[in-house]
């Protein structure tokens, strides 16, 4: 039998003594012990953690100060349509794993430290399972299943009728959008009630307030991925297929859009403006942009790739 000697001097038993009072009228045998290596790297994780804290919450602030107080990429937050049936889950899921995480962590440290005998001094006969006895570690086994799976079922028939509710958007569509991927830029095309092109832009889409838009989505290259995530998720652009999607954006402001699918050197600066403004705005834009659009395809300038 292979044994272990370990030693840990990083205050752990006053650790697990705060947390659980009884941790130390129940412990049997000596804490857990680590090699010096692993106490001096635990110190260097913990300081590295407490430094960098401060530059961190800087910087989530500078960011929120620079995109109306709110993360660009956060799809934890919500300022649309199909994200607030989205939201939801992805927060119930979140707080469920934090929740598995925790009761699964608790478990292990209590077995650490309420553990009894060691191995080799063990019955081997007395902690057996016998098949057809009704044990109390049976009934812990049945009651983790039963709730496993009712927790499944749940999160199964939440997500199929929230997909199902945001198939299509509640009210027509206000405009059609019809956005390329290139590497590594965007071409958009808006197009009247015929599907005739209006006119075409790059790396940017503007929509109205409070209205629902319809994306078509094409890749003229290798596969792209369309994601604002603060109004809904992603949809793959795959070359030789038309995909559709919409979005309404309930606020006006910029949003940022990425690509979240890796396709090539330039991935992580293929991203997007989304601009939301009031109706009337739109629409008189719409009609002065189709006036004076030129006849030829839209292609990227300097400033305008990203």
């Amino acid at each position: 039998m292979f044994r272990f000697n370990f030693r840990f001097r990083f205050s752990s038993r006053t650790a697990f003594r705060a947390i659980w009072p009884w941790a130390s009228r129940h412990r049997t045998t000596r804490p857990l012990d680590l090699p010096p290596a692993a106490t001096n790297l635990s110190r260097c994780t913990v300081v590295l953690f407490a430094l960098a804290a401060p530059f961190a919450a800087r910087a989530q602030a500078d960011m929120q100060a620079t995109t109306g107080g709110h993360g660009p990429l956060n799809y934890l937050e919500s300022f649309g349509a199909p994200a607030h049936e989205i939201r939801p889950i992805l927060l119930a899921l979140g707080w469920l794993s934090v929740a598995v995480v925790v009761i699964i962590t608790a478990l292990v440290l209590i077995a650490v430290l309420r553990r009894g005998r060691r191995v080799e001094d063990m019955n081997t006969d007395t902690g057996s399972v016998v098949a057809g006895r009704d044990t109390g570690a049976l009934r812990w086994i049945y009651a983790g299943v039963a709730a496993t799976v009712a927790i499944l079922l749940v999160f199964v028939f939440w997500t199929v009728t929230t997909m199902a509710a945001i198939q299509t958007p509640r009210a027509a569509p206000a405009a059609t959008v019809e956005v390329t991927g290139h590497q590594f830029w965007w071409q958009v095309a808006y197009k009247d009630a015929d599907g005739a092109t209006l006119f075409e832009t790059a790396n940017e889409i503007r929509v109205p307030v409070g209205k629902p838009v319809r994306f078509v989505l094409r890749s003229a290259d290798v596969i792209h991925s369309f994601w604002v995530p603060l109004l809904g998720g992603k949809t793959d652009m795959i070359p030789g297929q038309e995909n559709v999607a919409w979005l309404r954006a309930d606020a006006a402001g910029v949003y940022r859009g990425q690509c979240v699918e890796y396709c090539g050197l330039q991935h992580a600066k293929m991203a997007f403006e989304l601009r939301a403004v009031p109706p009337q705005d739109f629409d008189a834009w719409l009609k002065q942009r189709a006036e004076a659009a030129p006849s030829g395809p839209a292609e990227p300038s300097n400033n305008e790739t990203r």
